[in-house]
């Protein structure tokens, strides 16, 4: 019963939703089952987990419907028709959402009922909110072309014989809505494509950015950002594609819900990682200034939270381009935007690591005791940093009883990636080697470095080669 749909649809509701969904229920219109109000008022008392040991068919019987005619069958009947007068009830909260959605499916009725004066009434609506609509994504246009459609329809009727415009602009709408929304799946396509071999077809795609050369339609930016974003990804070594981008993300990209807005910067994060991971460091500088753009657009939120993941990445990055100064105020600041489950260990992880940066080993050995290893990742990049900060601070002897524990704890965790336990494994090995050798002790050095230089699959490579030329 706890898996039900009708259970899994309540735990979605907030208690004013619940409340609302009653209203449905004692109307004919919504509910001609007699039982079903009473039904919902019973499993009501279970709310908001809906979790409770006596939430099952037998017990629901037994309580609610004591009677010998409430069978099971009765029970089944109520289940179904409680679900539907649920999503009756989401459909309606989602159309008073959409305004345009709503006035368009009424410009239908009076269409069809030939009720002028209530269709041009409820047009100049449509038109009105349209007309205060900031965004511009691909289902603003949409929006556009059915209003136009309406007002289209309604002018032939008429039977007039003279020009009217609304059929060129339901047409121009739909050529927008159509190339925005082409784009920009095809965009989702090519970058999955990159990560995966799935089976796609990209039908037209090379006729329609034939045409775009042609008629850029700068003034749709669902057009030219998309399209551009597909450059980026299709010419990659064009990097006037990726200047372009930036220039039309910071003009135009709040014309734009949140949600796509920030896929869009995605796209952008995504072409610097490939940069940097092709060995264009220069792009460490323009990924650094991508993120400071998303946290002053508040567009890196995801339901409310940032990312620990986001968080860290920002961090390394500050970190390449020795922002310090920033990057303490970014710390402190965005600590409570983290969730509850990750803030104390990414905090503290992520000033460690600038501590360590800034030359202050000892605050980042006090900052990383802070640390939880329950995490498999915040323990296995704890002790990473841990290893350097012995180093630096000429800890030979906790350094090298680290190495063996570590070495041992990386070979029997199961859940880190062979690449990963690669990655770890290698500098382990490496750093403790360093740590063995004399400072002076050239020949070893050099067989060490070589062995580095060789091994292209190791964590911090470009530290271990430094300290090793320092120790030469």
């Amino acid at each position: 019963m706890q898996q039900s749909k009708v259970i899994q649809l309540m735990r979605c509701f907030s208690n004013v939703q619940l409340k609302h969904i009653g209203f449905l229920l004692v109307s004919p219109y919504f509910n001609k089952r007699e039982a079903l109000v009473p039904f919902y008022e019973f499993l009501l008392r279970y709310k908001p987990d809906f979790n409770h040991v006596d939430l099952t068919k037998a017990s629901i019987l037994e309580k609610f419907m004591p009677l010998k005619s409430f069978t099971e069958k009765d029970l089944s009947y109520c289940m179904s028709d409680l679900v539907k007068v649920m999503e009756d009830y989401i459909v309606l909260e989602k159309l008073n959402d959409k305004k345009i959605q709503r006035n368009n499916m009424l410009l239908e009725f009076y269409h069809d009922n030939s009720l002028n004066r209530s269709f041009q009434a409820t047009l100049k609506k449509s038109q009105k909110h349209q007309g205060i609509n900031h965004f511009r994504n691909a289902w603003f246009y949409y929006d556009q072309y059915w209003v136009h459609s309406q007002e289209n329809q309604f002018f032939d009727r008429q039977k007039k014989h003279v020009f009217n415009q609304s059929l060129q602009n339901s047409i121009d709408n739909l050529d927008v809505f159509y190339l925005s929304l082409k784009l920009k799946y095809s965009c989702e396509i090519i970058n999955r494509q990159q990560i995966v071999a799935p089976d796609y077809h990209l039908r037209l795609l090379n006729e329609i950015m034939l045409y775009l050369e042609q008629h850029p339609h700068e003034e749709q930016p669902a057009i030219s950002i998309y399209a551009t974003i597909l450059r980026c990804l299709t010419e990659f070594e064009k990097e006037s594609h990726f200047e372009e981008l930036k220039s039309l993300l910071a003009q135009k990209s709040g014309q734009f819900p949140v949600t796509e807005a920030r896929d869009m910067y995605m796209y952008a994060i995504n072409y610097c990682v490939r940069k940097i991971n092709s060995g264009n460091s220069h792009y460490f500088k323009e990924l650094f200034e991508i993120y400071q753009s998303v946290l002053n657009k508040s567009l890196i939120f995801d339901g409310g939270f940032l990312s620990p993941w986001t968080y860290k990445n920002i961090v390394e990055v500050g970190l390449r381009n020795e922002a310090f100064d920033w990057l303490e105020d970014f710390i402190a600041i965005y600590k409570n935007k983290l969730h509850p489950k990750f803030r104390e260990n990414a905090y503290t992880y992520s000033l460690a690591t600038l501590y360590f940066h800034q030359g202050k080993f000892k605050d980042a050995l006090g900052a990383l005791y802070q640390v939880s290893f329950d995490d498999v990742f915040y323990s296995t990049e704890s002790k990473m940093l841990l290893i350097r900060i012995y180093y630096e601070l000429d800890e030979t002897e906790p350094l090298l009883s680290l190495t063996d524990s570590f070495t041992v704890y990386l070979r029997r965790n199961k859940l880190l990636s062979e690449n990963h336990r690669t990655v770890y494994l290698n500098f382990v090995k490496f750093a403790a080697r360093l740590g063995k050798i004399p400072k002076g002790n050239t020949k070893r050095l050099l067989r060490l470095e070589e062995k580095i230089k060789l091994t292209k699959n190791t964590a911090n490579r470009t530290w271990l080669l430094q300290k090793l030329t320092l120790k030469k």
